[in-house]
């Protein structure tokens, strides 16, 4: 197993019905292993149904909270359920964070953020870091679930979106029925909607993470709404 440190699970927050924020003390001696950027993820080492089990998950806190990190978990497949369920106190084996898709802040570029499902965690580190760094350009955060039960972190994006007039936040659902109280957008994020807030392709940088069909889908929207190649970042979830 390569190198890694116990952490302990020290607060739980229901974020929907299905998703969980799990809070970890890091011992005092490895904070500085444990410093990271956003966008990294950590990996768990540990016994299930016997064997030896690895996962990995997306950090959802910004670095600045030192000595402690978030993952936000789902209640699906096995290690999703048993961390889902994990009692307080208890203690895991955690890698230190590594990962290359990292939140890129060059002054001059308009972020666009587009999640499918739980693949919204990592952008909650990237905002709460840009909000810390006292950011001015545009950022649009683009969430898409099939239900708004599903929107994970809304009452906070909500929140930072009224602070916070260079951030943009758009969720969209694509099965809510139409008899349902949602008043937001429904569908599909699209290259329309992109291309209108990116009105400058080239000087925009677009990030795509969640389910493999999700993100690529994006990929090609990126590709329709006239982004560059290189101005495009993801990270598939399987």
């Amino acid at each position: 197993m390569p190198h890694s440190t116990p952490v302990t699970l020290e607060k739980v927050v229901q974020e929907t019905p299905k998703d969980r924020t799990l809070v970890f003390r890091v011992p005092p001696d490895a904070e500085q292993l444990f410093a990271f950027q956003p966008g990294q993820y950590v990996t768990f080492h540990a016994l299930h149904d016997g064997r030896s089990v690895a996962r990995s998950y997306s950090l959802s806190s910004a670095p600045t909270q030192v000595g402690t990190f978030d993952i936000t978990v789902r209640d699906m497949g096995a290690y999703g359920t048993y961390l889902y369920g994990l009692p307080l106190g208890s203690v895991l084996e955690a890698q230190p964070p590594r990962g290359g898709f990292v939140l890129d802040a060059t002054p001059g570029r308009r972020l666009l953020l587009c999640a499918g499902g739980s693949g919204v965690a990592p952008y909650r580190g990237y905002v709460r870091t840009l909000v810390e760094a006292g950011r001015r350009e545009p950022v649009a955060l683009l969430h898409s679930v099939r239900e708004p039960a599903e929107l994970i972190f809304r009452a906070e994006f909500e929140l930072m979106a009224r602070a916070h007039p260079w951030l943009t936040y758009l969720p969209s659902v694509t099965r809510a029925p139409p008899e349902s109280a949602w008043d937001g957008r429904r569908g599909r994020i699209d290259a329309a909607l992109v291309a209108s807030l990116a009105p400058h392709p080239a000087l925009a940088l677009l990030y795509a993470c969640g389910p493999n069909e999700f993100v690529d889908g994006m990929l090609a929207v990126a590709r329709a709404a006239g982004l560059p190649p290189e101005n495009v970042r993801r990270e598939k979830w399987g």
